[in-house]
């Protein structure tokens, strides 16, 4: 088996109790639930990759929690998140230093005088 698989596939004699498979798949459906509603709400980019980053973190602690430390998913999913955290800020801070607003941002609405009515 390559070291990838062999990383992730867990032997059901490495898990900590009969019910951290269970807890394994909630803690994923959660996972993936929350994070399709930060996709959806949140609007800025910026703020997208810091929540999601977060949100792995969390998750990988909670896989670390409840399976054992041979499984390399929990220290990988942190080094995942903390990549996307970085990443939410170093887009923030270029667009702050280029002086532009960030790209979701709601455009400045332009006063345009209302024309006067026309007499016939």
């Amino acid at each position: 088996m390559p070291p990838l698989l062999a990383e992730v596939v867990a032997d059901p004699g490495n898990l900590l109790h009969p019910g951290a498979l269970a807890i394994y798949v909630l803690l994923t459906a959660a996972f993936l639930a929350v994070a399709f509603v930060i996709l959806l709400k949140v609007s800025s980019y910026e703020a997208k990759l810091i929540f999601l980053g977060l949100l792995v973190v969390v998750v990988a602690i909670g896989y670390g929690a409840f399976l054992v430390p041979g499984v390399a998913l929990a220290p990988s999913l942190v080094k995942i998140g903390v990549i996307l955290v970085l990443g939410g800020i170093a887009i923030s801070v270029l667009s702050y230093l280029r002086g532009a607003p960030g790209e979701t941002a709601l455009p400045a609405k332009a006063a345009t005088p209302e024309a006067p009515p026309h007499e016939s």
